[in-house]
């Protein structure tokens, strides 16, 4: 029996009759635990040796034992799961912990770089028969760094790309009379440490990811604001986001995405015609524009066929349009009356996509809608 062979090594190894070492019983043993935890769990044998001999229950036949055996090793198990559980906690706990000690820290420091002396041109209000601009953005990835045959693109392109983007929207937006323009971000804003071949790519570590597109961020949205009324700005979190690198590890608000969104809200504070809707850790941001139920998820834990029922079931409406990025591949879907719209990849094809043999364009989506809904989606491509 696995457990009177441990006890036996135990008592035999505290009462000087051998001489390996709580090492060595380990490894004889197979255990899956530290010598020094096994040394310490020998001393509760030793009392349940002595228990035994005080009632002369080692006297009992072989079921009685078994049965008593059987108990004290579910009572063992049951320590070890609650020793498990409570160190996955207190992981959860200290992640979470330096997650607001660094928004903490990030205030007090960019205190002094927010934007100063923001024009505010918020009376150009929109009104009720305006046409209202939608903005796709979605897996910038910053901090990647890609140089292939089809695609070049680095933390400095990044902004020539957001500058070109930025342009085409202004101007679509004053060609259609545009006053309110909301923005969806759709994750991936960085390019994260999710995978050893990720950290390769990687041209900046991950804290100067994420002051870095918190700045390229806030540069758009200051940018924007200077030339149109209303900008209503989202974000959700990406699984290249996330703060741990196994996707089980994290909660659904362990993501970098919160304290980006906390450097922009503090970059951005002093610009008057713009508007932050919170919700990471919620999964999905929504808005309601002119009138339709609009969703945005970054797509890891959504497919395409199936994000509109999936979206019903927690919100408990039905959309009329869910928009979605992570494919990297800008597309459209139709199921009932909804419309699932898929953004493209702002970084452009990446070293993993390049030896898969794909290749798509960098594309952002800005779409226009009226009182009947879309009328009309203009697909940017930002690397030209």
């Amino acid at each position: 029996m696995r457990f009177k062979e441990e006890l036996d090594l135990c008592l035999a190894k505290l009462n000087g009759e051998i001489e390996d070492s709580w090492k060595d019983i380990v490894n004889k043993l197979d255990l899956d635990i530290h010598e020094d935890t096994l040394r310490r769990m020998a001393y509760g044998y030793r009392k349940y040796d002595e228990y035994l001999q005080k009632f002369n229950l080692n006297d009992k036949n072989d079921e009685e034992l078994a049965s008593l055996t059987e108990k004290i090793l579910e009572l063992k198990e049951k320590r070890i799961q609650l020793s498990d559980e409570r160190t996955l906690t207190n992981k959860k706990i200290r992640s979470l912990a330096r997650i607001e000690d660094f928004i903490k820290l990030f205030r007090e420091e960019l205190d002094n770089f927010s934007y100063k002396d923001v024009k505010d041109i918020s009376t150009n209000k929109p009104l009720e028969k305006d046409q209202e601009g939608v903005l796709l953005l979605s897996d910038i990835h910053y901090g990647l760094k890609i140089d292939n045959p089809v695609n070049i693109y680095d933390p400095t392109l990044a902004y020539t790309r957001m500058d070109r983007l930025v342009d085409k929207v202004v101007s679509y937006c004053k060609l259609h009379n545009i006053s309110k323009l909301d923005i969806f971000e759709l994750g991936d804003t960085i390019s994260g440490h999710i995978h050893n071949n990720i950290r390769l790519e990687n041209r900046q570590n991950v804290v100067k990811q994420i002051v870095g597109v918190s700045d390229l961020l806030s540069y758009m949205l200051h940018r924007l604001c200077s030339e149109l009324g209303l900008v209503v700005f989202s974000m959700v979190e990406g699984n290249h986001d996330r703060v741990l690198p196994k996707k089980e590890d994290n909660l659904n608000e362990d993501s970098f995405s919160i304290l980006i969104q906390e450097l922009i809200i503090e970059k951005c504070k002093n610009i008057p015609n713009l508007r932050i809707v919170k919700n990471i850790g919620l999964t999905y941001s929504q808005m309601e524009i002119k009138g339709n139920k609009c969703f945005g998820v970054h797509g890891d834990k959504d497919k395409i066929n199936n994000v509109i029922g999936g979206l019903t079931n927690i919100s408990g409406q039905v959309p009329d349009y869910v928009f979605m990025g992570h494919m990297h591949n800008a597309n459209e879907y139709t199921e009932g009356q909804s419309e699932v719209i898929m953004n493209g990849c702002f970084c452009g094809t990446d070293e993993y996509a390049y030896n898969l043999r794909k290749n798509s364009k960098a594309i952002q989506k800005f779409m226009v809608f009226n009182d009947t809904g879309r009328i009309c989606t203009y697909n940017i491509d930002v690397a030209k």
